[in-house]
């Protein structure tokens, strides 16, 4: 949710308008898959599944994305990140009834709140590393890159902006394979958690 809007106005030359109309299936991805996963859960008393699967699938298409980018359309790249937001959406409500579950009545505060406290550092973890990559990408290619980022690419003319649009296009495979690690290191958290079902 961070670096989708970046890479929109960068490299796809959206506005701020279209950016924002453009996140919108990215977060009702996030509110079907934990709707669809709770009721699924509901039903078959199984908890960990659905994420491990999803994740799984998040990890795959956030891989390929990272290298087919720049072939999509804008709307085939909204709907595959609305797919990785509707994977993630997966996660939330499980790993909360899971670890409550486990924590027993005792600890039901401490449970949650050791869930939120986890997710917030993990977030900022994550967009950290993933800022951090992209700006060693584009100073990689000298700091006139990371200069243009910041002065907005529709402002360069002709030639010298297919240059810095491959430059930028780069940076983001390297953030996109960032949060591609991270959602591979979950899915095989998902996939290891013993308790399985409620």
């Amino acid at each position: 949710m961070t670096f989708v809007p970046v890479y929109l106005g960068v490299a796809r030359d959206a506005s701020a308008a279209d950016i924002g109309l453009m996140l919108l299936p990215m977060t009702l991805g996030v509110g079907v898959g934990s709707i669809a996963t709770s009721l699924l859960v509901s039903r078959t008393g199984l908890t960990m599944l659905f994420p491990s699967i999803a994740l799984s699938a998040g990890t795959a298409i956030l891989v390929t994305l990272a290298f087919w980018i720049s072939h999509l359309s804008t709307i085939a790249v909204v709907l595959w990140f609305s797919v990785v937001a509707a994977a993630m959406g997966t996660v939330m409500g499980v790993v909360q009834l899971t670890v409550m579950a486990e924590a027993g009545g005792k600890m039901l505060g401490v449970a949650s709140a050791s869930v939120t406290l986890s997710r917030s550092i993990g977030a900022a973890c994550g967009t950290a590393l993933g800022g951090v990559m992209m700006s060693a990408l584009l100073s990689a290619n000298g700091p006139k890159t990371e200069q243009k980022l910041q002065a907005g690419l529709a402002a360069v003319p002709g030639f010298a902006h297919e240059y810095l649009q491959s430059d930028f296009d780069w940076a983001f495979q390297g953030v996109f394979l960032t949060i591609a690690a991270f959602c591979a290191r979950a899915c095989v958290l998902a996939w290891r958690v013993p308790r399985r079902t409620i």
